[in-house]
């Protein structure tokens, strides 16, 4: 998911990358910035501020509600900054919590 909406991104953002010659980091392994993936978020955070998309991509994340580093950011950081954290799916019938 991530390669996709860098790529989408960059799209928009052509400008920023005239002079980016290699790869962004997180196409190339994105598991790095999954913390299901168990990478250590200091090498995530620095390889995204090497990233001329830093701020194109926490934007993204805090907006679309995104798990990981994005940007530089956690989703702990984010919802800190007051991006609200991802919606819950309904309990069902019963979301109340009423039987």
């Amino acid at each position: 998911m991530r390669p996709t909406v860098v790529t989408q991104l960059a799209s928009r953002f052509p400008e920023l990358l005239r002079n980016q010659d290699s790869p962004l980091p997180c196409t190339v392994d994105p598991n790095l910035f999954d913390p299901d993936a168990g990478g250590p978020a200091s090498l995530a955070r620095s390889l995204c501020y090497q990233c001329p998309l830093v701020q194109a991509c926490a934007a993204y994340a805090c907006h679309h509600h995104r798990r990981g580093i994005w940007g530089g950011t956690t989703e702990r950081e984010r919802r800190l900054a007051g991006y609200p954290p991802r919606p819950c799916h309904p309990a069902g019938p019963d979301s109340k919590g009423e039987n």
